[in-house]
């Protein structure tokens, strides 16, 4: 039995986010559903956590990170947790496995039901949770891309209602927006991120995004449909390293003509197109225009720019 001297009820929900990393709504979920912790309460109906209570919820954050079940292991004992977490060496040489493919089909049915039923907060928690179990960059390519992608069938199926699919995007673009608000180093180079102007869709651009932000790069998001002269404006006053811009529709005249605007006036940064209407654009001067094929791609060029070996400014 806890001794309440020895271990009081002293840290508020703010402080077991900030040392657990696990959202505040999410810690509430773990309670609500699965009876994770239980919280003490003050008289204004506060809740006050242990420090025990902090341990078990970092446990289950690295368990879940490792492909466990918050359903299965929210009810154990710490010792249990503490006897089920693996070294770290274990841990990556399992990743990929087949449990970890399921878990990302049950986490996209998870979003997927939620965008039906227009639940932007459960769409939240359901990205949250995922976060934990894949990291960050896997979250990326075990969910988010496959997620987005599906969106978009559904939506051009006309099984989604333009509703649905907005709330989607607006959901997932904030939910990214906390990656890209990590501190990244003081010298990690800048991208700037936006699609240029006849170009509504982002979804590929919070995916680019997100990626470069998982591999250390301080991104500058500006949203779709910008005018080259704001992109450029842009990474001239962040000192950008890169540009990406995703491109759905590349038989859109005005893209074209605000590419070309783009390239005449590139001096020392980087400009990448990315997505399904990229592959068309070969057209143009390969000297100021990288088409990325793939994330695998993006992520190997964000790499070479960041090289000491790259020339850039």
């Amino acid at each position: 039995m806890n001794n309440k001297n020895t271990n009081p009820a002293i840290f508020n929900i703010g402080v077991v986010e900030r040392r657990t990393g696990i959202k505040a709504d999410l810690v509430r979920a773990w309670e609500r559903r699965y009876k994770a912790v239980v919280p003490q309460r003050t008289p204004m109906d506060r809740r006050l956590y242990t420090e025990a209570d902090i341990r078990k919820l970092e446990l289950l954050r690295d368990l879940v990170q490792q492909g466990h079940r918050i359903s299965h292991i929210a009810s154990l004992p710490s010792p249990e947790l503490e006897a089920l977490v693996q070294p770290p060496e274990q841990e990556l040489n399992e990743g990929g496995s087949l449990s970890e493919q399921a878990n990302a089909e049950e986490h996209m049915g998870v979003c997927l039901k939620a965008i039906e039923n227009l639940d932007s907060h459960t769409l939240t928690l359901a990205l949250e949770h995922a976060s934990f179990a894949f990291g960050r960059m896997r979250l990326v390519e075990s969910l988010l891309v496959p997620l987005m992608s599906r969106v978009g069938q559904l939506w051009q199926q006309g099984q989604l209602d333009p509703a649905q699919e907005h709330m989607a995007t607006a959901t997932i673009r904030n939910f990214i927006s906390s990656y890209l608000t990590l501190s990244a180093p003081g010298n990690a180079p800048v991208l700037v991120v936006s699609t240029p102007v006849g170009q509504q869709h982002e979804l590929g651009a919070i995916i680019c995004a997100a990626t470069a932000s998982a591999c250390g790069w301080r991104v500058a998001y500006l949203g779709p449909s910008l005018p080259a002269r704001s992109i450029l404006l842009a990474a001239h006053r962040l000192n950008a390293k890169a540009i990406a811009l995703s491109i759905t529709y590349s038989e859109v005249q005005e893209t074209k003509a605000e590419l070309k605007s783009l390239i005449a006036e590139l001096k020392d940064v980087t400009l990448m197109v990315g997505g399904r209407g990229a592959l068309a654009l070969e057209e143009f001067d390969k000297r100021g225009l990288m088409i990325i094929k793939s994330l695998t791609d993006f992520r190997q060029l964000l790499e070479t720019l960041d090289s000491p070996a790259s020339t850039g400014h």
